[in-house]
């Protein structure tokens, strides 16, 4: 039986320190492979100086520097995958590195199909940045990724210390079996106690009390496991004018410092929503948390065609 695998992106920055030293501990623990990958961002660098006809300038100055900057990010790269595996040895994890060069987003997207788990790190956004700027700022790779990538996204923004629960998250009006076995199972290789969380939105009829007996009753892999239901506003901040901040997880409804939260997102025509029925990408640039488990639908609805159990959606 093949080894759980993780895929481990990487730039220089604390942050990806954060979640190599989170991917590491887990590796060790549960003998998970590790792929650590950095890319060249050369995608990057022509949309920075790139153009198509010289204009005031010929074309060889642009290319020039664009040859020059590339081979700068190459041996920054090679520096990178040195202290990597230095670091990784020192922590007794056996780990493959891979310089990828292209977009970044698609770059990993692709080694993403072929592993089990993606971790990266986040670069955490003050408030008031946010407030600033979050009009006009690109979107960060975690934030393209958690639109993009196919596979389970953890994204860690903070020093994780060490995690207990994890919060299994869904909406009482679209109910994934195949999600919840999922985050089960990803729950017992990580070595965390699950719980599930029914996020009331507003347009399910039926209590929550029915719900949560009619949910055990229909799933018979949860019976065991602690189930309760909160509203929208229970679990995330109130805003100025009094409305909810979906992008933002309530201090005050539980402390999360030793809780992984699970969300599953689903795409809808070219877009993606979380359970929250907000952008994923929104979601994480106003994370409140150190970690997050993103689990996109399509990944687990991915089942043979001879499986007769399908994902149940409750209107």
């Amino acid at each position: 039986m093949a080894k759980f695998s993780i895929l481990l992106p990487l730039d220089g920055s604390v942050y990806s320190r954060n979640a190599a030293s989170f991917t590491w501990d887990l590796a060790r623990r549960v003998g998970a492979s590790v792929v650590a990958q950095h890319i060249v961002d050369t995608s990057g660098v022509h949309a920075l100086i790139g153009h198509d006809e010289p204009g005031f300038l010929p074309s060889n100055p642009y290319s020039v520097t664009y040859d020059h900057i590339c081979s700068g990010l190459r041996v920054m790269a090679r520096i990178l995958e040195d202290n990597y595996k230095e670091a990784a040895g020192k922590f007794g994890v056996a780990s493959k590195f891979h310089i990828d060069e292209g977009d970044p987003v698609s770059k990993i997207c692709q080694r993403a199909e072929v592993s089990d788990l993606v971790v990266i790190g986040h670069r955490k956004q003050e408030q008031a940045e946010q407030m600033k700027r979050c009009q006009i700022r690109r979107l960060s790779i975690a934030e393209s990724l958690a639109h993009e990538c196919s596979r389970p996204l953890l994204i860690v923004q903070e020093k994780v210390g060490a995690l207990k629960t994890m919060t299994i998250m869904l909406s009482m009006d679209h109910v994934n079996e195949y999600y919840i076995d999922t985050c089960i199972t990803l729950a017992s290789f990580l070595g965390l106690t699950p719980e599930i969380l029914c996020l009331a939105i507003g347009q399910h009829q039926e209590s929550p009390a029915e719900f949560t007996k009619d949910l055990r009753k229909a799933h018979a892999s949860i019976k065991d496991i602690p189930l309760s239901v909160a509203t929208l506003r229970e679990i995330c901040e109130p805003g100025a004018n009094g409305r909810v901040k979906p992008a933002r997880l309530s201090q005050s409804f539980r402390d999360w410092s030793n809780c992984l939260p699970v969300m599953p997102t689903r795409k809808l025509a070219q877009e993606r929503l979380t359970v929250l029925d907000d952008s994923p990408a929104l979601f994480v640039r106003g994370l409140a948390v150190p970690a997050l488990l993103l689990v996109p639908e399509e990944y687990v609805s991915a089942r043979p065609a001879s499986s007769k159990r399908k994902a149940a959606t409750t209107r």
